[in-house]
């Protein structure tokens, strides 16, 4: 808030009234002022002496008033943890005024601190009808609570549209964007879950369109349940339309309720005319579906003490069926207390059996599970340690194994644990093949690609899946009902895919699985002001790309590379930049180099360095710095040295070192260190050249440009501290 002496007698009163403050609290706006600045500066009990002072000499007709300085006390004792004080103060303030925007507001977020959401349900949507006007703030604080524990109890549609929402009420909040930005970002969750989707709209003549209009209205205060039991009633009278059943099924998901949501979209699926719109509704329904408790697997921990952390080592050092791995510093910040002084890798057989250049997809050590040994706190005696793998038999097989290692060192110490879960189709899927740290990188990727390669064409195909009725996809790929079941089944494994860095052909897999090409559609509908855009993922799966129009097209692009689909990318990128009316439109650098990391990732060298010859010669026609062009050498040297033989490495290094040096001291260190990072021998690693010898890829620099890296990738293994695939 500003200075009284700066703030307009003119402008709205800021307890809101909707009466100017003239003619309202400006006998007492400069103290509350202060009473705002204690706050700020987390001075609650004096803010609360000086609202006791301010309320003395205000007149009980002041009704308005008082109720300021009211809600403005209920808030600092809920800052102070008094929480049933601060909600009995606003009771009061709304007994005598209901719509009081600012109690409203206040007692919504009360309500979902102490009571959670959606019990919060009834005065959350009050503050969203009587205070987004006048308390933005609080309400996009609001509106990221609750996304919150939508997050948490695991409604991932209702989380990502409650953090835009908080955008929307509140587009200067850093929180918020922050937030949203991370949200839709996050590869973890499940690509169709990040997007944004649209209310449909009925005609102008439409027989529904004053009670359409009607759910619509509720909708646009973000009372997202109410809006959807109001679009079931038109739905009701007639149960043909799939509008009606995809606007039920979308606010539902934003409430949070999946159960109905699920139900809403196998609705929207069943009365789809459009084969393929049919199974973009099935496949949020399978999404949106929690599994049965015998179509999942637990993720299980069990905790054990250590009396000696060294002694310990020291024996698991020993083992190779215990395989040592590297923490990276953000693994480590996992851990609130102790930080981890080794993490091992439990496998089924031991690493030494097979020579590491004859490793091969048949004979690759597979891994069981994670022992992780936790550093000794100050105050404890002895350390803990926490041994975790997925289901009860799983975790028995680790127990022993750990047991016949370590013996008296280590000794169960708790109960075990549930953390989480993975969905049993998924189970096999996940990447558990155990690359020794010093495989050669283009063995390395080999394996990679013959991992991706078994997932899709040999395992998929063969797990039972709970949404086809317990067949695999081969089995009900001889089910016509199971049809459309089946197309969406195709899509979810690309879900899968892209959240594990696994290319797949979703065309060559439907021909193998009998099911018919996709049928490319005309997609240039408007996007729905406030609602989302038609612009979805899963649309453009199946829109022509091509038919777009330069503004959707453009829209596209960004959207694609926000969320991050890589087969989507490549596929709206190279449209855009091709096209000549949307020339200057794009950084072409920038977006090149975008590209070719998708492909560098995909370890498809050959398409990477296509990009990245188009990206250079971008950067060198539109005259950028040098530096700029020294990164692209950079990148162009890493894809190139996932190939031993492959002889521009050492052109490229020399160039590096010969001209970019001697041009750019300032890139010297981060030059130095990705030629040593990627062994490459010459003058800069030599006994007369030290500087960066033993400086790893100087990720910081590199890594603030975009580049791609080997090292920046897992290299297939699963998460030193969570398991691809795990929910």
């Amino acid at each position: 808030m500003a200075m009284a002496g700066e703030i307009d007698v003119y402008q709205p009163c800021p307890c809101g009234s909707g009466r100017k403050l003239k003619f309202c609290c400006q006998a007492i706006v400069s103290e509350m002022v202060k009473v705002s600045e204690l706050q700020e500066s987390h001075q609650h009990q004096a803010a609360l002496t000086l609202l006791d002072a301010i309320e003395k000499k205000t007149q009980p007709r002041d009704q308005w008033s008082l109720a300021w300085i009211r809600t403005s006390r209920a808030f600092l004792k809920f800052a102070l943890g008094d929480v049933a004080a601060a909600r009995q103060l606003v009771s009061d303030v709304l007994e005598d005024i209901p719509e009081h925007p600012l109690a409203v507001a206040v007692n919504a977020i009360l309500a979902v601190s102490a009571d959670g959401y959606p019990t919060a349900m009834r005065a959350v949507y009050r503050a969203f009808q009587y205070s987004a006007e006048s308390q933005p703030f609080l309400l996009s604080h609001l509106s990221i609570a609750i996304a919150h524990q939508m997050m948490s109890k695991g409604n991932l549609l209702g989380a990502g549209h409650h953090f835009g929402l908080a955008l929307r009420f509140d587009p200067e909040n850093e929180e918020a964007l922050e937030l949203f930005r991370g949200f839709v970002r996050d590869v973890r969750i499940p690509y169709p879950l990040r997007d944004s989707y649209a209310i449909r709209p009925v005609a102008a003549d439409d027989p529904f369109k004053a009670q359409f209009d009607q759910a619509v209205e509720l909708a646009s205060h973000a009372r997202f349940s109410d809006a959807a039991k109001a679009f079931g009633a038109v739905a009701r009278q007639d149960p043909q339309r799939v509008t009606f059943w995809w606007n039920i099924a979308v606010c539902h998901a934003w409430a949070g309720e999946d159960p109905l949501a699920v139900e809403a979209f196998k609705a929207a699926a069943a009365h789809e005319t459009d084969f393929e719109s049919a199974v973009d509704c099935l496949l949020l329904s399978r999404l949106l579906k929690a599994p049965s408790a015998a179509a999942k697997v637990s993720s299980l921990i069990a905790e054990f003490t250590v009396e000696s952390v060294s002694k310990l080592l020291t024996i698991l050092d020993q083992q190779s069926e215990f395989a040592r791995v590297e923490i990276a510093p953000e693994e480590e910040e996992q851990f609130e207390e102790a930080k981890p002084a080794a993490v091992y890798r439990i496998l089924d057989r031991s690493s030494k059996a097979v020579a590491s250049t004859d490793l091969s997809a048949d004979n690759v050590a597979h891994i069981l599970g994670e022992f992780v040994v936790l550093d000794r706190l100050e105050n404890e005696s002895e350390s803990k340690a926490l041994l975790s793998g997925y289901g009860a038999e799983r975790l028995e097989r680790l127990k022993q194994a750990l047991m016949a290692a370590a013996g008296e060192f280590v000794k169960p110490s708790a109960e075990v644990k549930e953390h989480g879960f993975l969905r049993s189709e998924h189970l096999a899927l996940v990447q558990d093949w155990y690359f020794p740290q010093d495989l050669p990188i283009a063995q390395l990727n080999e394996l990679r690609k013959s991992y991706g390669r078994r997932v899709v064409d040999d395992l998929w195909p063969n797990v039972p899946q709970e949404a086809l009725g317990g067949k695999t996809p081969l089995e009900a790929a001889q089910v016509l009902d199971l049809k459309t079941a089946l197309a969406a089944a195709v899509v979810e494994l690309d879900v899968f895919c892209e959240k594990n860095g696994i290319p797949v052909d979703q065309a060559a897999v439907r021909s193998r699985m009998g099911l018919p090409a996709v049928v490319l559609t005309e997609l240039d509908s408007p996007p729905a002001p406030g609602f989302g855009s038609a612009l979805t993922l899963l649309s453009l799966r199946h829109c022509s790309i091509k038919k777009l129009s330069d503004q959707n097209l453009a829209l596209a692009a960004e959207h694609t590379m926000v969320l991050g689909h890589g087969t989507l990318c490549c596929a709206v990128l190279t449209e855009a930049l091709d096209r000549p009316s949307l020339e200057g439109k794009f950084d072409v650098p920038r977006t090149c180099m975008f590209v070719s990391r998708i492909y560098a990732r995909r370890l498809d060298v050959e398409a990477a360095l296509s990009w990245v010859v188009r990206g250079k010669e971008a950067a060198i026609a539109r005259k950028l710095p040098l530096n700029d062009v020294a990164l692209w050498e950079i990148h162009e040297l890493m894809i190139r040295s996932q190939h031993e033989s492959d002889p521009r490495v050492a052109e490229i290094a020399a160039k590096l070192w010969n001209y970019y040096v001697p041009k750019l001291p300032e890139i010297r260190e981060m030059i130095v260190g990705v030629l040593n990072e990627l062994s490459v021998p010459g003058p800069w690693n030599s006994p007369v050249q030290p500087i960066g010898a033993t400086q790893p890829l100087a990720a910081a620099a590199v890594g603030s440009s975009g580049l791609w890296t080997p090292e920046g990738e897992t290299a297939g293994q699963p998460s030193k501290l969570w398991l691809p695939g795990q929910e």
